[in-house]
């Protein structure tokens, strides 16, 4: 019995060992963005997968996303979206955005608004991942394909994305958009403006 009980012991430490055993999220980045003059619609990159010294990464293969929070403070008849996706293709004459969050702003009259949005992902997280297979025999996904995000709302075809052009990233720089990068679209159906904060909490997988 103390043998048999030994051995329940030393296997159900193991699998507790396991259960705590530090893992990639031990090294979530707090993305924090502001904009206070959304005056038109724009749109940033918000984690620069290749750019692992600026944005705190290890890793290129793909962004993980825990918690995304975002506060506008808008007037009246200001209208607009706060949108989070990830570039799925982009080449030298086109790219497009796949999006997975989004904070709509709407015409609320004689009223202004504060508008708090946010959805928090843990403990399953979000990957931000883009399958770079070809269609084939070997290839479980096509390219730009996401799988593990379905979504309709998506930028296909749009020529604001190149890789021969540069775009503005939250850092207040420039960088080429690439496949795997994080976007942030903050847009402007009014033209009146509104404040922006923006948090993305994230980490990067090989």
């Amino acid at each position: 019995m103390k043998k048999l009980l030994g051995i329940l012991l030393v296997f159900g430490f193991v699998g507790y060992a396991h259960a705590i055993s530090p893992v990639d999220e031990d090294d979530n980045v707090r993305l924090h963005y502001v904009n206070n003059s959304v005056t038109a619609s724009t749109s940033i990159v918000a984690i620069d997968l290749s750019d692992t010294s600026s944005f705190n990464t290890r890793h290129t293969g793909y962004i993980v996303i825990s918690e995304i929070r975002v506060k506008l403070d808008t007037v009246a008849s200001a209208t607009g979206t706060v949108k989070v996706g990830v570039m799925n293709f982009v080449n030298a004459s086109t790219g497009s955005v796949s999006y997975f969050f989004e904070c709509p702003i709407y015409n609320h009259g004689a009223t202004a608004d504060v508008i708090i949005c946010g959805e928090k992902y843990a403990p399953s997280f979000l990957r931000a991942k883009v399958n770079a297979g070809t269609v084939g025999a070997s290839a479980e996904f096509a390219d730009g394909v996401l799988p593990f995000v379905v979504t309709n709302s998506a930028t296909s075809g749009d020529t604001s994305w190149q890789t021969d052009i540069t775009i503005p990233t939250v850092l207040g720089g420039t960088a080429t958009p690439a496949v795997g990068d994080v976007i942030l679209t903050l847009t402007n159906g009014s033209g009146v403006q509104y404040d922006s904060v923006v948090d993305i909490f994230y980490h990067s997988r090989r």
